[in-house]
């Protein structure tokens, strides 16, 4: 038998591209908005579903920007429940265009850890 490895190895990429995470946990993305050398931008995020999160940016070069940002998700009052920790840093840079616009990218690594579950009820009182 004969293997094709041109289309062996199209079906390992193509299989490699559409594998995904079992819970997706999606998060407000971080964009800074530093304009100089110098400035620094903290942002803290509570949503109304328990997820907690922030960011910190800073220039530290002209046209330069570093990002960290951190979320978390810790659900255990129900018997369905959903956690998620996830960070992510990143370096990139920005350029001011006039005093109204700003071009900014970024790249950098990002981690996550989410689970999804069910719990028996534990009721207070015996049945």
């Amino acid at each position: 038998m004969k293997i094709d490895l041109p289309s062996l190895l199209q079906f390992l990429l193509l299989s490699a591209l559409l594998t995904s995470c079992s819970v997706y946990a999606p998060v407000q993305p971080t964009v800074p908005q530093l304009t100089v050398r110098g400035q620094a931008e903290v942002v803290a995020l509570v949503h109304l579903n328990g997820q907690v999160g922030g960011s910190v940016a800073y220039s530290p070069l002209r046209y330069a920007t570093v990002l960290a940002t951190s979320y978390s998700k810790s659900d255990s009052r129900d018997t369905t429940y959903f956690r998620n920790r996830q960070f992510e840093v990143a370096a990139g840079g920005y350029h001011p265009i006039g005093r109204r616009f700003l071009i900014s990218a970024l790249g950098g690594y990002g981690r996550a850890k989410s689970a999804r579950g069910f719990r028996e009820n534990r009721h207070p009182f015996p049945t």
